[in-house]
């Protein structure tokens, strides 16, 4: 897999032909040539139809517009050869003609075909300039020297003509603003295109505003409705190829799988929930598409229709080996039941909330994130080798792989590019602001960010926390409790199936607070008595243990197990997921 510029990543050809296909056929079914070419069945154009239109609104050198193509090449061949080929062959309107002991189409019904549907946007003009030169290529091996293309067009399809007319002529330039409503008009009067198909680019806010400028940062927060908080360029894509689209129309993307789980990612998650019928969701992260970029992508097609309350959508996992069509083990979810806030469960999970009473951890406790952005840098400059301090007034130092479960080891940390046998720092070191002093003094539960389950331990106070760990203090329960719960094996199993689009390679979790705040901490009314005693029995094993403790961890993971009341098979469930 080669990498592309600005956050752009080629398409494997399974995938191309996977998003090409779900998302066209149903555009297809039923229909002939001369239909989706807008004409009559004597070739004569008809006042009320209008040609199929597919865009990629970023096509780079021209992968799916390829396979787009393709499909509709193979596609009207067959249906001709399905209807008596030899009334094709001759003739006013012959579109097929023979070659050796087969049939193919005639080059102007290619070039036909070609110029109708096929309608393409991107930035990159060398890009534009390669994708043009293949699909001459494909349309006949002798391409028309004059034939340009126009339909593959170079601009910026998320910058339009409202941008601001003031900027200077030189950034206009280069931001490149695309008027779709004069580039397109035949097609944005007609009511918009039929079908999007895309592989946009996965691009973070950040390096936009270093890239473009923040003049066109802050268009998009303006322009976009899912241009929020930390966003990606990928969010704007799915909304502008919303609008695009024309009602019923369709739309297949490869999306990387932070759009199911991630904070910034809610409007775009309400967008698809509220004004589309999803059809299908399909993870092919095992299949490391994108294996040097640690992208883990999902494909999803969809309808712009809003879903009806019964409509479900089919969920597909597929194997690191596994065929992208075979749909055997599919799952179909309520649309209904997902939300823009929770995300989409696309994995499959146990819904403890329908049957104990819970609260999530943010409202049993206060969640914090240890240290952050531009104060991670200034502490590393800060810290300082214990034995090189000649006072006690300091804090220990702890990162995200000196976290075990109910236990913590100091010692060997790795902390922007620096290496310390015991760091520490000390307490009155003016990269700690007063909250964050005051959450490194208290008793707190510390979480390790980066880890392959849940891993959680318990620090009576006095210990700093380096990027990717996480502090949950002020706790409402008994902090043994809560610590058993979160290091138990459903905890961890309820984090990995709900949070999936978080599991990187190596089967690691990247956790972060979001997730945590969502977790389902089990409320004891203590007027309960067998939950209570089930919960004291927890606290007396956890005060036991200064390490994690085979016999004692079955022991906490069947009590677990009972305080939310699983069955004897979602038990297995959990035991055999990996950890």
């Amino acid at each position: 897999m080669t990498k592309k510029a600005n956050g752009v990543y080629y398409t494997p050809k399974p995938i191309v032909d996977y998003i090409v296909t779900s998302t066209l056929s149903p555009l297809l079914d039923g229909r002939s040539p001369m239909q989706i070419a807008g004409r009559n069945e004597v070739w004569d154009r008809a006042e009320t139809m209008r040609p199929l239109t597919i865009l990629d609104p970023a096509c780079g050198t021209g992968h799916l517009l390829l396979g787009a193509y393709q499909f509709l090449l193979d596609w009207c061949l067959q249906w001709y050869l399905a209807r008596d080929p030899e009334q094709w062959l001759s003739g006013p309107h012959s579109t097929i003609l023979h070659q050796g002991e087969s049939y193919r189409l005639r080059p102007e019904e290619r070039q036909r075909i070609l110029s109708d549907h096929i309608f393409g946007v991107d930035t990159d003009p060398k890009a534009i300039k390669t994708a043009r030169r293949s699909l001459l290529g494909m349309m006949s091996e002798s391409p028309i020297p004059s034939m340009q293309l126009g339909n593959i067009r170079c601009g910026n399809s998320l910058i339009g003509s409202d941008f601001n007319a003031t900027t200077q002529r030189k950034s206009r330039t280069t931001i490149q603003p695309f008027d779709w409503d004069k580039e397109f008009s035949s097609v944005l009067t007609a009511g918009g295109f039929d079908a999007v198909v895309g592989n946009p680019p996965y691009v973070n806010a950040r390096l936009v505003k270093q890239e473009q400028g923040e003049v066109v940062k802050q268009y998009f927060r303006k322009r976009y409705l899912c241009a929020r908080r930390a966003f990606d360029l990928y969010v704007l894509f799915v909304e502008r190829s919303h609008e695009l689209l024309r009602d019923d129309g369709r739309a297949g993307m490869i999306l990387p799988n932070k759009i199911a789980t991630l904070d910034y990612a809610k409007p775009c998650r309400e967008l698809l929930l509220s004004e589309s019928t999803l059809d299908t969701v399909t993870d092919v992260a095992s299949q490391q598409l994108f294996r040097e970029a640690n992208v883990y992508p999902y494909i999803i097609t969809w309808t712009k229709r809003p879903p009806t309350r019964e409509h479900r959508i089919r969920i597909v996992t597929v194997g690191e080996t596994e065929c992208l069509t075979d749909f055997s083990a599919a799952r179909y979810i309520r649309q209904a039941d997902w939300s823009a806030e929770a995300g989409f469960a696309i994995h499959e999970t146990i819904d403890v909330e329908a049957r104990v009473p819970t609260q999530p951890l943010s409202q049993r406790s206060k969640i914090h994130s240890g240290t952050t952005g531009f104060s991670a840098k200034q502490m590393a400059i800060e810290l300082q080798e214990q034995n090189a301090i000649d006072h006690s007034d300091v804090f220990g130092f702890v990162v995200s792989g000196n976290i075990d479960r109910y236990a913590i080891s100091l010692g060997n940390v790795r902390f922007m590019k620096r290496l310390f046998d015991r760091p520490v720092l000390p307490h009155d070191s003016e990269v700690l602001s007063p909250n964050k002093r005051r959450l490194f003094f208290e008793s707190k539960i510390v979480i390790a960010g980066m880890s392959r389950r849940l891993e959680a331990a318990y620090d009576r106070g006095g210990l700093a926390l380096g990027v990717q760990v996480y502090a949950v203090a002020d706790v409402r329960d008994n902090p043994q409790f809560l610590l058993a719960l979160l290091n138990s094996r459903l905890m961890s199993y309820l984090l990995g199936t709900r949070f999936q689009a978080k599991r990187l390679a190596g089967g690691y979790l990247a956790i972060n607070k979001s997730q945590l705040a969502k977790l389902p901490i089990r409320v004891v009314d203590t007027q309960d008595s067998e939950a209570v005693i089930v919960r004291d029995r927890i606290i007396e094993l956890v005060n036991g243990l200064r390490v994690a403790d085979t016999d004692s961890d079955h022991e906490i993971d069947r009590l677990v197990y009972r305080l939310y009341e699983l069955t004897d098979d979602e038990i297995e469930t959990v035991e055999q997921f990996s950890l």
